[in-house]
């Protein structure tokens, strides 16, 4: 049985996404991430299908300037809600982590895609009663930012 919805995709039920569909993911809100509980805290959590090579996204984030364990986190890394701190993992192209203030860790992966370019799994944790909200908000701009800049190439 196969069913329509106008104006939206097979993205949603296929995971495929193209140039043409990206900006749809946000028009829908199925870019959106979501608030999971953890014993240690909150952890904002987001996953997004890319449409760019793993090491083109990789060079984007990082704008050639590699990281490098204890040292400042990439700014394509960071938000604005997010202050950087250092860098606690790396496993370039593939995995950056860091620590955020006051408590908490930020972690981008850039696992296997559907075939398009890999899938970021983007998780911030947090102490109880940090702002999910504001993580949320931030974190979403920062991916649709980083979407529009592989879209543009």
């Amino acid at each position: 049985m196969t069913f329509a919805m106008p104006g939206v995709s097979d993205v949603a039920m296929t995971g495929t996404v193209t140039d043409a569909e990206e900006p749809r993911l946000f028009a829908f809100d199925l870019g959106r991430g979501v608030v999971e509980d953890t014993p240690d805290g909150p952890r904002v959590r987001f996953e997004r299908q890319l449409v760019r090579s793993t090491e083109t996204v990789w060079a984007a984030l990082t704008s050639g300037d590699e990281p490098a364990a204890g040292a400042p986190a990439p700014a394509g890394f960071t938000s604005r809600q997010a202050p950087a701190g250092p860098v606690t993992e790396v496993a370039a192209p593939a995995v950056l982590a860091y620590r955020w203030h006051p408590e908490g860790t930020v972690r981008w992966e850039l696992g296997q895609g559907t075939g398009h370019g890999p899938r970021l799994v983007l998780t911030q944790t947090g102490p109880q009663g940090f702002d999910t909200d504001a993580a949320l908000d931030a974190w979403h701009e920062r991916i649709e930012q980083l979407a529009a800049q592989l879209r543009a190439g």
